[in-house]
């Protein structure tokens, strides 16, 4: 669930079918909360363009409290002259926040950090959106809910085109000095209900799991590995396969099979 609050001002009128999107906003929306974090204000800017049945839009996300100061700003059209309505909008993020997006992730990843730069193009009509454009992470991690650990990635870019992300060979740590890994693939990202991902990990003395009984009655543990795992599917029913990860001497793993919980192989 998600729980959001703002203040808004302004005047908010959409009419929308298959075939027309039409937008007239002019609304401001400050102190917004997401889940009690504050997200900071929005200001969000639709008209009419001199073009019929054209919109211009101008739409600003500037983040405050404790994701700090910075910006996303979308422009652009949506136009209403072809079968379905079609964006043509570009995203310009400058030191963007992505902790911005951690509550639509909520229950697959968490402690989102890190700043995002770059251009991000949104184009098509409603049925088939493309994403494309480059963006620059710096500082980014995350915590992977169902295995427990967290992960700091080198700074990169990430190429995204025709709703994926690719990932190439980005270095990733667990937090100690020691632990060495890289990720390859693609994440799948046409919309947040239909995520997936297509993942090859690489690990030289990595956490891998780090949970205990409380987390998940079946098994749990700390387990560092030496090998390869793959991780594929919707990120809703995941699949992940290890036929090439060595345990290292130091890993603790426990299988309860008392446990009333069940895990699909």
């Amino acid at each position: 669930d998600m729980d959001i609050t703002g203040i808004a001002n302004g005047n908010f009128n959409i009419k929308m079918d298959k075939n027309n999107l039409e937008p007239l906003i002019d609304l401001k929306i400050s102190d917004i909360f997401m889940n009690g974090q504050e997200m900071g204000r929005i200001e969000i800017m639709t008209k009419n363009s001199p073009i019929p049945n054209v919109f211009d839009v101008d739409i600003k996300a500037i983040s405050t409290g404790i994701i700090g100061n910075n910006d996303l700003h979308l422009t652009g059209t949506i136009n209403n002259n072809t079968p379905s309505p079609s964006l043509d909008l570009l995203a310009k993020m400058d030191n963007f926040d992505v902790a911005f997006a951690q509550q639509f992730v909520q229950g697959i990843f968490s402690n989102i950090r890190g700043k995002a730069s770059g251009d991000l193009r949104i184009t098509g009509q409603l049925n088939d959106i493309d994403y494309s454009g480059d963006v620059a992470l710096t500082k980014f991690g995350l915590k992977l809910d169902f295995t427990g650990v967290d992960y700091s990635f080198d700074d990169t870019v990430v190429s995204l085109s025709r709703g994926l992300a690719i990932l190439n060979d980005i270095g990733v740590k667990d937090g100690r000095s020691n632990s060495r890994g890289s990720i390859s693939g693609a994440i799948q990202f046409e919309t947040l209900s239909s995520m997936g991902v297509n993942l090859v990990m690489r690990a030289d003395n990595l956490l891998l799991l780090n949970t205990t009984q409380k987390d998940y009655d079946l098994f749990w543990g700390r387990v560092y590995g030496n090998g390869t795992v793959y991780v594929d599917g919707p990120v809703s029913g995941l699949s992940i396969s290890t036929p090439e990860m060595r345990a290292l001497n130091n890993s603790v793993f426990t299988f309860n099979s008392n446990s009333t919980s069940n895990v699909e192989e």
